[in-house]
């Protein structure tokens, strides 16, 4: 068996750092403070550094006398806050809106469609034109509330900027509705209930 000089080597550096750690930590940021503010020289910075080692110790001396017990404040009537979260993971959280969920019950496909790729191929379109009707619909319900958003800003005097992004905002919603209603002719004069 081969001896182990790296691992012997580790050791013995280690307990000479073990050995030398005490004074290094007491000296280090001292000495080196006191060259770097002070622009002093090196051997007045060491006697400087061993007069405040002595203040250094004191200030982290062990003194019972100098602790201070502070009460914390009480949390909700002694409740964990796991206990809390466990409780609003079971049964929500009351300060949450509700959900909103939708009127139409989804459309499923048939067995029939499921088994014939041609009738499933008309169901999915069928589907996408219920999405594509659905964001004319919700478009068409929702650019006047941010027109008046707008106005309201304007009136109100918030910055350029901030009425510029909503600006762009509704640029964007028309711009992807007449592409949608483009793509779709039907989609324009169909109305907002069968579209949804």
């Amino acid at each position: 068996m081969k001896p182990s000089y790296g691992l012997a080597g580790l050791l013995l550096l280690g307990a000479a750092a073990w050995w030398s750690w005490p004074q290094q930590v007491a000296l280090a940021p001292l000495a080196s403070s006191g060259t770097a503010r002070d622009g002093a020289a090196p051997a007045a910075g060491a006697a400087s550094a061993s007069a405040a080692a002595g203040q250094w110790f004191a200030a982290i001396a062990d003194d019972e006398r100098a602790l201070q017990r502070v009460p914390l404040p009480p949390l909700e009537g002694n409740r964990s806050a796991w206990l809390s979260m466990a409780e609003a993971r079971e049964h929500g959280d009351s300060r949450t809106p509700p959900l909103q969920r939708d009127e139409a019950p989804a459309q499923r496909a048939s067995a029939a469609q499921l088994a014939d790729p041609q009738a499933y191929r008309q169901y999915e379109q069928g589907q996408k034109q219920r999405m594509l009707g659905a964001y004319v619909a919700a478009a068409d319900s929702e650019l006047p509330a941010l027109r008046a958003d707008v106005e309201r800003a304007r009136a109100a005097g918030l910055p350029a900027a901030d009425i510029a992004k909503v600006e762009e905002k509704i640029r964007r919603i028309e711009e992807q509705r007449r592409v949608v209603i483009k793509d779709n002719p039907g989609l324009a004069a169909a109305p907002a209930a069968i579209r949804r």
